[in-house]
Protein backbone atom coordinates (compact mmCIF):
# COMPACT_ATOMS: atom_id res chain seq x y z
CA UNK A 1 0.00 0.00 0.00
CA UNK A 2 3.14 2.31 -0.23
CA UNK A 3 2.53 3.87 3.92
CA UNK A 4 4.91 4.62 5.89
CA UNK A 5 4.74 4.72 9.82
CA UNK A 6 7.51 5.60 12.21
CA UNK A 7 7.43 2.76 14.94
CA UNK A 8 7.06 4.76 17.77
CA UNK A 9 4.96 7.35 16.50
CA UNK A 10 1.52 8.16 18.66
CA UNK A 11 -1.42 5.27 17.91
CA UNK A 12 -4.05 7.36 15.75
CA UNK A 13 -6.36 4.93 16.26
CA UNK A 14 -7.93 5.70 19.66
CA UNK A 15 -11.06 3.67 21.28
CA UNK A 16 -13.37 6.31 22.95
CA UNK A 17 -14.43 3.80 25.34
CA UNK A 18 -12.12 0.57 25.71
CA UNK A 19 -14.21 -1.53 27.70
CA UNK A 20 -16.88 -2.45 24.64
CA UNK A 21 -14.05 -4.12 23.19
CA UNK A 22 -14.13 -6.77 25.06
CA UNK A 23 -17.49 -6.72 27.22
CA UNK A 24 -19.37 -6.88 23.73
CA UNK A 25 -17.19 -7.49 20.59
CA UNK A 26 -14.66 -10.33 22.51
CA UNK A 27 -17.21 -11.96 24.92
CA UNK A 28 -20.75 -11.78 22.25
CA UNK A 29 -18.96 -12.05 18.57
CA UNK A 30 -15.90 -13.34 19.51
CA UNK A 31 -13.93 -10.05 18.40
CA UNK A 32 -14.90 -9.43 14.94
CA UNK A 33 -12.34 -6.53 14.56
CA UNK A 34 -9.33 -9.19 14.48
CA UNK A 35 -11.29 -11.11 11.20
CA UNK A 36 -11.96 -7.76 8.96
CA UNK A 37 -8.86 -5.72 9.45
CA UNK A 38 -6.88 -6.74 6.44
CA UNK A 39 -3.89 -5.73 8.39
CA UNK A 40 -3.72 -7.86 12.07
CA UNK A 41 -4.26 -4.34 13.68
CA UNK A 42 -6.48 -5.24 16.34
CA UNK A 43 -5.51 -8.39 18.13
CA UNK A 44 -6.91 -10.21 21.31
CA UNK A 45 -4.22 -10.77 24.10
CA UNK A 46 -4.87 -12.90 26.74
CA UNK A 47 -7.77 -14.92 25.37
CA UNK A 48 -7.62 -17.39 28.01
CA UNK A 49 -7.55 -15.20 30.79
CA UNK A 50 -7.82 -12.11 30.65
CA UNK A 51 -8.43 -10.47 27.41
CA UNK A 52 -7.35 -7.66 26.18
CA UNK A 53 -7.81 -5.55 23.16
CA UNK A 54 -4.19 -4.54 21.70
CA UNK A 55 -3.74 -1.87 18.58
CA UNK A 56 -0.41 -2.68 16.77
CA UNK A 57 -1.21 0.61 14.71
CA UNK A 58 2.10 0.44 12.89
CA UNK A 59 0.94 -2.03 10.38
CA UNK A 60 -2.46 0.07 10.04
CA UNK A 61 -2.95 0.82 5.55
CA UNK A 62 -5.46 3.14 5.79
CA UNK A 63 -8.71 0.91 4.14
CA UNK A 64 -10.95 2.52 6.98
CA UNK A 65 -12.51 -0.76 7.30
CA UNK A 66 -12.30 0.15 11.08
CA UNK A 67 -14.50 2.86 10.07
CA UNK A 68 -17.01 1.23 8.16
CA UNK A 69 -17.41 -1.83 9.99
CA UNK A 70 -17.22 -1.40 13.68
Amino acid sequence: TNTMHIDDAPCHLKLKDPAPAIDVNFNEFASPETRYCPAAVYEILNAQTTPQLQINSQNCIHCKACDIKD
